[in-house]
């Protein structure tokens, strides 16, 4: 596609250098790019053909590489190919292709790839879309598509404050959007809340280098709507409530529009999500905006990232999200591992999320129901219940929790989390973690944290809190509450 913008902005100039440049950047494109892409239906991200998935066997689902390669096949086969019917059979096939990612993407626009992962899902559907306007001068249009309209308006639900996004799966807990995709996908829709969140984007960007973000398909539209951009007074939407019933992840927040007191995040769905981890009913707390009990998220990308021992890391496992163990006995990937049962509620000052995780976990462990209701009292607190029963008491049963703040334990049924550096110039969250101490008995240990990647959104380590009980009991319940103050 870089290539394919040169030749279309730069020709005379490339001509004047040598004759031979663009004549091999066509056939070089052909031969690598164009040609293989309609001769062949067996990449997996197109879709097509069988497309078994390496690990489990199964056909997949496409994910993010398929609008994201698909933008660059469309940018190189409309400026490359020279003849009419040459560009007409590329653009049919791709929007065959880009049909794979679209038909089957949840209805409510949540991206279960993550916010990060949304710059090169309905970021690059967007990129897509334009392609497909601009070259038709707007007969393809189909801006006013339900779904088309959702999944753009996942990128500021799923904000919870600055640069601080829910980031369940393998996505980054700080993200900050291409402003110039989130504006006018919001231009294009109609939705203020999403041009809104272009224009906060693009004043975070403005002591920063790669304003448009992304390459020069990007940079192109940006540079015509810069100023229109920066007109506009910058607002984060910050949403009071969000349920998105099919990828079953909500927020809830104190006050509508603002970052000030309680925020939460739980998700239900199931444990073969694309970049998934085996983290079915987990949720999240900030304070005043900044993070108290998170998800870790994921190191660097590695062989073993995408091998069938994905899951001996330690990010990927239950143990290391904010969800029981027993037995040792934690959460498996698959689609069949889910959360059953969910249901959501928000009657203004109460908020209730609540799912059964019994099937989130191996057919043999025993587990006959476990019952989480994650429950938000606004200005109040936040409350996660477990209900559980097993066959039989389970010899060991803990609880997990995740934290970037300071822990310590100033009297027993009470931890205490005050602020510690994370990166740049931020901090953890403030605030307390309740609980009945003679249930369980707690200690915590720090987790160093060397690699580069999840370094630069949780700094030097995490600490992760267990709670142990005391005397596991075939049924029983354990709550926890999570309060600003104590």
């Amino acid at each position: 596609a870089l290539l394919s913008w040169s030749v279309y902005l730069l020709e005379p100039q490339l001509n004047s250098v040598s004759p031979l440049v663009i004549e091999r950047i066509k056939a070089e494109s052909a031969r690598r790019v164009l040609d293989p892409l309609m001769g062949r239906d067996d990449f997996w991200w197109m879709g097509l053909g069988d497309n078994i998935h390496p690990i489990t066997g199964k056909r997949r689902r496409v994910n993010n590489w398929n609008p994201w390669i698909i933008s660059n096949w469309l940018t190189a086969a409309l400026i490359l190919e020279e003849t009419e019917a040459g560009r007409l059979k590329h653009v049919a096939k791709a929007v065959l292709s880009l049909d794979q990612f679209v038909d089957p993407y949840p209805e409510d626009g949540g991206c279960d790839e993550g916010p990060s992962y949304w710059g090169r899902a309905g970021a690059s559907l967007f990129d897509c879309l334009e392609i497909l306007y601009h070259a038709t001068n707007g007969a393809i249009d189909v801006y006013d598509d339900p779904k088309i309209r959702e999944i753009g308006r996942f990128i500021y639900r799923a904000q919870i404050s600055d640069r601080y996004f829910v980031n369940f799966a393998d996505a980054s807990a700080l993200v900050l959007p291409s402003a110039s995709i989130t504006y006018l996908y919001g231009k294009r829709i109609n939705d203020e809340n999403l041009m809104d969140i272009g224009s906060w984007a693009a004043e975070q960007r403005k002591e920063r280098e790669n304003w448009s973000q992304m390459g020069i398909a990007r940079a192109l539209p940006a540079m015509f709507a810069y100023q229109e951009i920066l007109d506009r007074p910058a607002r984060q939407p910050l949403p009071r409530d969000v349920w998105l019933p099919e990828i079953q992840v909500m927020t809830a927040r104190d006050i509508d529009g603002s970052s000030e007191g309680l925020f939460v995040t739980a998700k239900g769905g199931h444990n073969e999500e694309s970049h998934n981890h085996n983290d079915v009913g987990t949720f999240s707390v900030y304070i005043d905006g900044l993070p108290l009990l998170v998800d870790a998220g994921v190191e660097t990308y590695t062989a073993k990232t995408f091998s069938p021992q994905r899951y001996d890391i330690w990010t990927m496992q239950t143990a290391y999200h904010n969800l029981p163990t027993f037995n040792g006995n934690q959460q498996e990937p698959g689609e069949e591992f889910q959360a059953t049962d969910v249901s959501y509620s928000s009657d203004g000052k109460a908020v209730s999320f609540s799912t059964n995780l019994e099937h989130a976990y191996p057919d043999d462990s025993d587990l006959q129901s476990w019952r989480r209701n994650v429950m938000m009292t606004r200005g109040e607190s936040i409350q996660v219940q477990d209900t559980y029963a097993f066959g039989s008491a389970p010899d060991e049963l803990q609880w997990h929790l995740m934290t970037p703040s300071e822990v310590s334990i100033p009297e027993p049924g009470k931890i205490q989390l005050t602020p510690a550096p994370t990166v740049e110039d931020l901090m953890s969250g403030s605030g307390w973690v309740v609980f009945d101490p003679n249930v369980v008995d707690v200690c915590y240990h720090d987790i160093e944290i060397n690699d580069e990647r999840m370094s630069s959104f949780w700094g030097s380590r995490l600490t992760r809190i267990n709670l142990t009980a005391k005397s596991p009991e075939a049924k029983g319940s354990f709550v926890i509450n999570v309060t600003k103050e104590k």
